[in-house]
């Protein structure tokens, strides 16, 4: 295991394949109280991982660290996690991941601010202005979670992509409490990324604000659309480019005491876009303002 306690990793760089431009270690890491910048996984024609850190254990980044200006980048390979690569959990605590990007020329890019293979937790820390951007496609600017995500008191924005999630990308459940995902954008000025993608079966936002993205706010489209569930409780979700919500394929919604406010759409559904599965969908709005979209 690597425990780093209020160091500086900076101006580090690793080639072909590349793994860790900064940080690389094969068991769990932990950051406290340090910083990791301008750093890079220049893997020309292999896979580029983690241009800051890649760890193949678990991932722990806390106590005002931050990691920010780290690159993953490779031309014909996946590029994952600009700042911070996980093949583990990767628990965020109190610390700022920024300004990082994850590019492949010609094929997937993945995961700018930060890539966990499993669950991702973010508790008082930021994310904001990180970019996944793919030849193929590039998805999860500010995080790209292979399964669960959960967010506590924390900021998304800023971040991009060119097809979808440019805050978040979650392809298991997200729960979202006392977070604002705001202000993201595709990497040219025709690509409309929702902010925040979930395919998995459950979403769980409350007390939260989705606000100010050039896509759909936040799109959800299970990959097993039996029993799947979307919940917004004391939300607001407005000011959104095209379409508040865009739900495909999900059984149940349900939203309490929210505001779906002043979001636009060139198309339908400028407020929330419904798609049901053959199965139909169940809608309860109660306490529930949909308004001026």
């Amino acid at each position: 295991n690597t425990y780093v306690g209020h160091c500086t990793v900076s101006n580090s760089s690793t080639i072909h394949p590349a793994y860790g431009g900064g940080i690389f270690t094969r068991g769990n890491a932990a950051l406290y109280g340090s910083t990791v910048a301008y750093s890079y996984a220049n893997a020309n024609g292999k896979n580029g991982s983690g241009g800051g850190i890649c760890t193949l254990g678990n991932l722990k980044i806390e106590q005002g660290s931050d990691i920010h200006q780290n690159y993953a980048y490779t031309k014909t390979a996946f590029a994952k996690g600009g700042n911070a690569y996980s093949r583990g959990t990767a628990t965020i605590s109190s610390s700022y991941l920024g300004r990082g990007g994850a590019k492949s020329a010609n094929s997937v890019a993945e995961g700018g601010g930060l890539f966990a293979t499993s669950n991702a937790t973010l508790t008082n820390s930021t994310v904001a202005n990180n970019y996944a951007k793919g030849g193929l496609q590039g998805t999860g600017g500010g995080l790209f979670a292979y399964t669960d995500l959960s967010t506590t008191n924390s900021v998304l924005s800023g971040n991009a992509a060119d097809t979808a999630g440019a805050n978040a990308y979650v392809n298991g459940n997200l729960v979202a409490r006392y977070s604002t995902f705001s202000d993201s954008h595709g990497n040219s000025g025709t690509q409309t990324p929702s902010g925040i993608q979930v395919n998995g079966a459950s979403a769980l936002i409350s007390r939260s604000t989705i606000s100010w993205n050039a896509g759909p706010g936040l799109g959800m489209e299970p990959i097993q659309p039996a029993g799947s569930e979307l919940q917004v409780s004391l939300s607001t979700i407005s000011g959104n480019a095209y379409g508040g919500l865009g739900l495909e394929g999900v059984a149940t919604a349900k939203f309490y005491g929210s505001t779906i406010a002043f979001n636009r759409s060139s198309a339908s559904g400028a407020g929330i876009s419904l798609i049901p599965s053959a199965n139909g969908m169940a809608l309860t709005l109660q306490s529930t303002l949909i308004s001026n979209n």
